[in-house]
């Protein structure tokens, strides 16, 4: 047979026989690869179909002229010359505009010894770079010309390029309420080139929408057009989460110390998402976090206003904390409206008005250390976000990063008598946070998930109910909800997740943190300490949303006093 035979043999396709057991087939005259990889070529293969396959694998191995006879039961192979590869050239047909590829090296593959796998390779990256300017369509043929004299192959490359990809409409399946939404999102210039990055930024910017359950691989099609022949568009399958939900879940909090009674613990949320399939959404949440005290908060967010990245929210919030025997019970309001505007793809900016009021429960007795200020905040908030992560509930890459910086300004209304010339009537305060995510997928189902936390207040009067909660879910785990306030902290934490599926995981965690709080007119003590909690999580898919359990333990703690806490992201 002819060497270039032999070569074309290469692309031909084999039949695979029955099982049969490998340790009974004795290979003999192989010195080029070793015994146990050739048998691992012919496993569970019958003897006459191992001659063939064994012919195939030094074929492609570049032993062009090798020979697998059968003899009883042994395989006698006669390797012959490895061959080499020669000239590799490369030219380009109808190509409109590819200067930014790289040019084809010549001696890239030279003097190799020739192997079917360095070939494909070759091809496959090759193809790929014109992909990526827009050729998708882009093939390759292979023209060899084998030298037995030299035992060299040369091989000449043929890239048909095609026509240049350009879409020209979105097709949206699964929801035709959203089609507009997710053509807004979509944010696909007209005409643009398709490219696989243009397809993988299209899928994270709806996933990033948090509006559906799944987002499939934008698909590629097609069509003709009256009077401009065939055209391209781009097919975008989403499926829609559920649009409403109602959910809530009960608890209890054990006492601190002893002598204390424990306290019932609450959530309850109604949210109305997708309204009218253009992503608005409006939302209503009541907390019981414990020991009398109520946290009531409604929204309404609204996205892609007038079809461009510009979204609006909207926020009421209403906190009511129980008297306790340093201070009075206190009621705060909470009024926010922010418009944010996403550019360069993961980064957006945000800006809006915030309102505080803080109402203190007024005190018979006078005393002023156990009384808030009566209070009222207007300011003003900036805050830039960058988000790349691959899904906003169970990342498996990514990193999120967010810094905000509120400025307001204080006019205090009383009580009259705890205002004196000592206390300015009207003052100023200054909010920062930082935070920062960030998610690494060190096997197929194994994420480690990573995050730095910030954050400081401060201002003329820093009064009991401008300080941060430290403690809890939420920071830092192993302490109770909300068990510190302070003025300035900062915490983190590691998460070693085991994924169950694409939302739901079990995790090992160790979070860490410190706190540090002034001494306040109300006689709060100034303090600071570090805290430590470590212990197992899980996120479970739920007909109610994303449920999110833990045991903890503080540094402090023994098995006997850890921490349960149970949370629900309610995201569908």
């Amino acid at each position: 047979m002819p060497p270039l035979a032999y070569f074309l043999l290469l692309l031909a396709p084999l039949s695979v026989g029955l099982a049969q057991d490998r340790d009974s087939v004795v290979i003999l005259g192989a010195t080029a690869f070793p015994i146990k990889l050739l048998q691992g070529e012919i496993a569970g293969m019958p003897i006459d179909s191992a001659v063939a396959n064994l012919r195939q694998f030094y074929f492609q191995e570049g032993f062009l002229d090798a020979d697998v006879r059968r003899q009883g039961n042994a395989l006698l192979i006669q390797e012959g010359r490895g061959y080499r590869f020669g000239k590799v050239k490369e030219s380009v047909v109808s190509a409109d505009s590819l200067s930014a590829i790289p040019n084809f090296d010549p001696l890239l593959l030279a003097g190799e010894r020739y192997r079917a796998s360095l070939l494909e390779e070759l091809l496959r990256n090759r193809l790929a770079l014109f992909a990526e300017q827009g050729y998708p369509l882009a093939s390759a043929q292979i023209q060899p010309t084998v030298d037995t004299a030299t035992a060299t192959i040369d091989v000449g490359i043929a890239l048909h390029t095609g026509e240049r990809v350009r879409i020209s409409k979105i097709d949206v399946l699964g929801s035709s309420n959203a089609a507009p939404l997710v053509r807004a999102a979509a944010r696909l210039k007209p005409d643009e080139p398709f490219t696989p990055a243009v397809s993988q930024a299209i899928r994270q910017r709806l996933t990033r929408l948090a509006l559906f359950s799944e987002v499939a691989e934008p698909q590629l099609f097609r069509y003709d057009s009256a009077g401009a022949g065939s055209r391209y568009g781009l097919l975008l399958q989403v499926t829609p989460g559920s649009a409403n939900s109602f959910d809530g879940i009960i608890g209890y909090q054990p006492a601190v110390t002893a002598g204390e009674s424990g306290a019932f613990t609450g959530y309850l949320s109604v949210v109305l998402r997708d309204l009218f399939g253009a992503g608005r959404r409006v939302s209503a949440q009541v907390q019981f976090p414990g020991k009398g005290a109520q946290e009531l908060s409604l929204g309404y967010s609204e996205l892609y206003i007038f079809r461009l990245p510009l979204n609006f929210q909207f926020d009421y919030r209403q906190n009511q904390e129980a008297a306790t025997p340093g201070l009075t019970s206190y009621l705060q309001r909470f009024l926010a409206a922010d418009l944010s505007y996403e550019f360069a793809d993961a980064w957006r900016v945000r800006v809006g008005g915030d309102y505080e009021a803080t109402i203190p429960t007024p005190d018979s007795t006078g005393d002023c250390s156990r009384q808030l200020l009566n209070s009222s905040l207007l300011g003003s908030t900036v805050a830039i976000v960058f988000d790349n992560r691959s899904n906003p509930y169970s990342p498996r890459s990514g990193v999120r990063y967010s810094t905000s910086y509120q400025f307001a300004g204080r006019t205090i209304n009383g009580p009259l008598p705890c205002v004196d010339s000592t206390l300015p009537t009207n003052t100023a305060r200054q909010k920062v946070d930082v935070d920062l995510e960030a998610y690494w997928p060190i096997a197929r189902t194994i994420v480690v998930a990573t995050g730095l936390h910030g954050g400081q207040v401060d201002g003329g009067v820093v009064d009991e109910s401008d300080l941060y909660f430290v403690g809890g879910q939420s920071t830092v785990r192993g302490y109770y909800e909300r068990q510190f306030r302070a003025a300035r902290r900062a915490w983190g934490g590691m998460e070693f997740r085991l994924l169950l599926s694409e939302l739901s995981y079990v995790a090992l965690f160790l979070d860490g943190g410190w706190y540090q709080r002034p001494a306040t007119r109300t006689g709060g003590l100034a303090a600071s300490d570090w805290l430590a909690g470590y212990g197992v999580a899980g996120q479970i898919e739920t007909p109610l949303g994303l449920a999110r359990i833990g045991f903890a333990l503080s540094r402090d703690d023994t098995p006997e006093t850890g921490k349960v806490f149970v949370g629900l992201v309610n995201q569908f």
